[in-house]
């Protein structure tokens, strides 16, 4: 028996999805980029590591499905969120199946 899975929506399923715009900073300027994304809390080992990691209390974690990117994102990108608020990533590591990125789950902080 096999189990046919498409992982790459599985953000449809996700409560508290955004759309967000993320901004990608290139030597030669911005590129935008519409995509969805969701909010989580740093985890308890990012939270204990909080003072000599230099994050911050206000730091937050955006997931976001690289389904609905066409970049991968990383420090010093973007991302706006629905209410307008622009929010630094200060790292992003993404999640794979095989080969194939499924989301990226970025450390963030409020500009």
């Amino acid at each position: 028996m096999t189990v046919a899975a498409d992982i790459a929506t599985d953000w449809q399923h996700v409560d508290g999805i955004e759309d967000v715009t993320y901004t990608r900073r290139l030597p030669s300027g911005d590129a935008t980029d519409a995509a969805k994304a969701h909010r989580e809390s740093l985890n308890f080992r990012e939270t204990m590591l909080n003072g000599p990691a230099g994050l911050q209390p206000t730091d937050i974690v955006w997931v976001l499905w690289a389904a609905t990117l066409a970049y991968t994102p990383s420090q010093g990108d973007t991302i706006t969120d629905s209410a307008a608020d622009v929010w630094t990533i200060l790292s992003a590591t993404g999640a794979t199946i095989g080969a194939t990125a499924i989301k990226y789950r970025c450390i963030c902080r409020k500009q």
